[in-house]
């Protein structure tokens, strides 16, 4: 690939955020795969822009190809005098690391944009507006925050990237931006498993697909609370165990408070965050996929359930129509009675050919090679202009 008369591409991309706790959610695994693939190629160069924190994970999940330069976002004293002196000195480093490796793209997986960077194309990916639509699942500081940065995002990005159409509507609607300059790039997730550790069934106490699967962070749009009371609700026609995976950010025992019944609650399995091949063993196993997001920009666990061929409950809102297939069972995400009905349906439910074929031809746009063509072909189009 010639690089518009360049001999290499230089692409800076922040990666401070990513860490193995999970507390990113699928993005980290997003991230992970564009890198490699980037990096992959010959006339790329990748700088990851890092802490001394996240460093060893890193190097752990990308390519030996990726340069990686910490920075020190450590703020000793909380004040905000001392916050501010960091965020400058940390914008003098970042900008001398874009003089330092003659850098074309700064690129920001997370949405944030945290550098003002002199002379140098910012491109940002935008996976969700949800703050929009849920006010009231933020702190009202982070509320604020959240809208400053996605308007400084669509006064600062030279073009920005959507996870879904839905995305992409509901960011260009809201932030005023130019939809021309927005490009729509769904996430790959295909080559995400390789290993599987089955061990964790025994660690879990867990039989194959004797089990529903709902991976996710607890966070307040990821609706655990009504999928419980649902879960309760079904304890009559439904004998599966629950398992919720993702961060539970210390919410276990609010979380069990929603169950009242002892039975049920000895079948609600609270795993916290698993690793990848954890993961792959979880997903390989269960009897079918539950999603009651309430708010979705993608919605990776949808697209790996279907990889796997299992029975899928899912949303009928935001992105998760667009990103799912006719095969799957959608249902009102507010409505407990609708949630019980998609548990019982994938108690019920045996995947047949035809949805297996279904599930396939929804796969064929969550290619990684696709994807990584497709970001390589924007960054081009930008040095271009």
């Amino acid at each position: 690939m010639t690089i518009i008369g360049r001999k290499q591409m230089n692409i800076i991309i922040d990666v401070v955020a990513l860490d193995r706790d999970g507390r990113a959610g699928g993005v980290t695994w997003f991230t992970t795969e564009l890198i490699n693939g980037l990096a992959a190629h010959n006339n790329i160069r990748i700088i990851a822009l890092c802490t001394h924190k996240n460093l060893e994970f890193l190097k752990e999940h990308l390519s030996k190809n990726v340069v990686f330069e910490c920075i020190d976002n450590e703020c000793k004293r909380n004040l905000i005098t001392h916050r501010l002196a960091k965020k400058i000195e940390n914008n003098i480093y970042v900008n001398k690391l874009a003089k330092k490796y003659h850098t074309d793209i700064f690129f920001c997986p997370f949405g944030v944009i945290n550098y003002k960077v002199r002379k140098t194309n910012v491109v940002s990916v935008i996976l969700d507006v949800q703050h929009e639509f849920y006010p009231e699942f933020f702190a009202k500081k982070e509320l604020i925050a959240r809208k400053l940065i996605y308007k400084y995002i669509a006064h600062t990005a030279k073009r920005v990237v959507c996870i879904s159409e839905y995305t992409k509507d509901t960011f260009c609607e809201r932030y005023k931006y130019d939809r021309a300059h927005a490009d729509v790039i769904y996430i790959a997730v295909q080559e995400r498993f390789e290993d599987c550790d089955e061990r964790i069934l025994n660690k879990l106490s867990l039989d194959k697909n004797q089990y529903v699967l709902y991976p996710a962070n607890c966070w307040a749009h990821k609706n655990h609370e009504r999928l419980l009371h649902a879960f309760e609700k079904s304890a009559d026609n439904n004998s599966l165990k629950l398992v919720l995976t993702g961060n539970m950010f210390g919410k276990e025992e609010q979380l069990m408070s929603c169950v009242s019944e002892e039975g049920v609650r000895k079948r609600t399995v609270v795993a916290g965050y698993v690793d990848e091949a954890e993961m792959c063993a979880l997903l390989k196993n269960c009897r079918g996929l539950i999603f009651p997001s309430m708010f979705e920009g993608f919605g990776i666990p949808v697209v790996e359930a279907m990889q796997h061929y299992k029975p899928i409950a899912c949303s009928n809102t935001t992105s998760l129509p667009e990103i799912g297939c006719s095969s799957i069972f959608y249902f009102n995400p507010k409505d407990e009675n609708e949630i019980e009905k998609g548990l019982e349906y994938i108690a019920k439910t045996n995947v047949t050919e035809k949805m297996k074929k279904d599930y396939d031809n929804s796969l064929t746009r969550y290619n990684g090679q696709e994807m990584t063509e497709s970001y390589i072909k924007l960054f081009q189009d930008l040095l271009r202009r």
